[in-house]
């Protein structure tokens, strides 16, 4: 989301010429960061740097859920906040 708003911003090559940089990933065969991040999975997870298991915070009152109401990932302006929202399967 945030990239999307920099290309409306400076216009749709706002990242520059990146030919150079992507000639080198492909000499060099650079594997994806997803590749990484499955080949080291375990030490991610004893490291405590990824979670073991996902799960949602329920209000046993009113069994709704807490939910993040912002942008996925880190928040480049630091705007966001949680709010109860019904619990959502396909969320999961």
């Amino acid at each position: 989301p945030t990239f999307s708003r920099r290309s409306w911003l400076f216009g749709p090559d706002w990242t520059g010429d990146l030919t150079n940089i992507l000639a080198v990933k492909d000499q060099l065969k650079c594997r994806s960061f997803s590749w990484y991040i499955n080949r080291f999975k375990t030490i991610y997870e004893d490291a405590g740097l990824m979670a073991r298991e996902i799960f949602k915070i329920r209000d046993e009152s009113t069994r709704l859920c807490l939910r993040f109401q912002g942008s996925a990932g880190t928040s480049s302006d630091g705007q966001g906040y949680a709010s109860l929202a019904d619990c959502n399967a396909a969320d999961d």
